[in-house]
C-alpha cells in the first residue's frame, strides 16, 4: 500500500515537473525545416548552435541558419538567441536588444509581437498542449498570425525545441489555401 501511494504522490506532483522548460540548445542540436521564401521558393533551413557568446550582458547562443533554396543561391546568416526558463530570445541587431520570440508560458488568447527586421509578426495563442515526438514530450501552442488583409485566417504551430512550423493562410473569398514561411 505504501508503494501506491508513492506512485500517486509521484503522478499527481512529479507530472508537472515533467512539462517545465526544456532547453533547447543542449548538446547543440541542430533542426531541418521545410520553408517557402517568397520568390526563392520551396528548401531547407539547417540551424545548428555554433557556440556560446554574451551579448547585451546575456549569455546565448550562436546559432548559425543555412538555406539551401530551390529557386535561389543558398545563403547563411547568424542569430543569436538566449532562453530564459520558458522564454526563447532573439537579438535584434537593429535595435540592439532582445525580443521575445517564443513563449510558452503564455495561455490561450495571449499575444506576441516579435519585432523581425522587416517590420514584424504578431501572433495569437488559440490552444495550447502536448505531443509526443520522437519519446519526448513537448508542449506547443497552435497561434493565429493576422495579415494585413481581412480576409486571410493565417496560423501555425510553435512546437518547444522546434519553433514555428510553416502553416497555412486560407482566404475566406476564395477558400484557397496557401503555404506560409516560418
Amino acid at each position: 500500500m505504501r508503494h501506491i501511494h508513492t506512485l500517486l504522490f509521484s503522478i499527481l506532483f512529479l507530472s508537472p515537473l515533467l512539462l517545465r522548460s526544456q532547453s533547447w540548445f543542449e548538446n547543440n542540436p541542430q533542426w531541418v525545416n521545410d520553408i517557402t521564401l517568397g520568390w526563392s521558393g520551396p528548401g531547407y533551413e539547417y540551424v545548428t548552435v555554433q557556440g556560446d557568446t554574451v551579448l547585451g550582458g546575456k549569455s546565448a547562443k550562436i546559432l548559425r541558419r543555412f538555406r539551401d533554396m530551390i529557386w535561389a543561391n543558398d545563403h547563411s546568416d547568424i542569430r543569436v538567441v538566449r532562453q530564459n526558463g520558458d522564454t526563447i530570445w532573439c537579438w535584434n541587431n537593429n535595435k540592439n536588444q532582445f525580443f521575445i520570440h517564443y513563449n510558452f508560458s503564455l495561455g490561450v488568447g495571449d499575444t506576441v509581437f516579435v519585432p523581425l527586421y522587416s517590420g514584424g509578426t504578431k501572433y495569437l495563442v488559440d490552444s495550447t498542449g502536448t505531443l509526443n515526438i520522437g519519446g519526448q514530450t513537448l508542449r506547443f501552442q497552435r497561434v493565429k498570425i493576422p495579415t494585413s488583409y481581412d480576409y486571410f485566417l493565417c496560423n501555425t504551430l510553435i512546437i518547444e525545441k522546434i519553433g514555428m512550423l510553416r502553416g497555412q493562410c486560407v482566404n475566406t473569398n476564395t477558400n484557397n489555401t496557401r503555404v506560409v514561411a516560418h
